[in-house]
């Protein structure tokens, strides 16, 4: 599972904001994104469920929210990366 990986995407979130970017690219960030996700954490959890389900409109404000759920998820890919501490996994059913 790869930290770095996560962190471009979050800093490519960051940079669609600052620079305003197209659509286009915006929607290239959101499906790179939830491909990581889904490889990552699984299509079932909590996180890649509420990415695909939240984001399904290019706005600013989207962009802020994906970020947020990339950092979060981060976390937990740092933590099982680490094995410092036991993360279980969420479903959207949850």
């Amino acid at each position: 599972m790869s930290v770095q990986r996560i962190d471009d995407l979050i800093e490519a979130a960051r940079t669609a904001i600052d620079d305003d970017l197209d659509l286009s690219t915006i929607h290239e960030w959101k499906q790179e994104a939830v491909a990581f996700l889904t490889e990552t954490l699984g299509a079932e959890h909590y996180y890649t469920q509420y990415f695909t389900t939240y984001l399904k409109e290019f706005e600013q404000q989207n962009l802020l929210t994906g970020g947020g759920l990339l950092s979060a998820a981060r976390e937990e890919i740092a933590a099982r990366n680490s094995g410092s501490m036991r993360i279980e996994r969420h479903s959207a059913a949850s």
